[in-house]
C-alpha cells in the first residue's frame, strides 16, 4: 500500500477489517507508514484497525 490509489483499490474490495499494517522495511520507515494511515480517508475506527487492530484479532493478541 504505496499510494492512496492502491490503498482506495484494496478497501473497496476487501473493506478496512482485512487490511493489516505493514512496512517493508528498510525500505520504508515508521514514520512514513504512520503519516500515510494518518492521511487516509476512513474514519478513526478503521484506522486503527488497519494499524493495530486486525492483527491483534487475527493473532489473538491481548493487552
Amino acid at each position: 500500500m504505496l499510494t492512496l490509489p492502491h490503498f482506495q483499490f484494496i478497501y473497496a474490495l476487501m473493506g478496512a477489517e482485512r487490511i493489516l499494517f505493514s512496512v517493508d522495511y528498510p525500505y520504508q520507515t515508521l514514520d512514513g507508514v504512520k503519516t500515510f494511515i494518518d492521511s487516509l480517508p476512513v474514519n478513526k475506527a478503521e484506522k486503527e484497525a488497519i494499524a493495530f487492530r486486525n492483527a491483534e484479532r487475527l493473532l489473538g493478541i491481548t493487552a
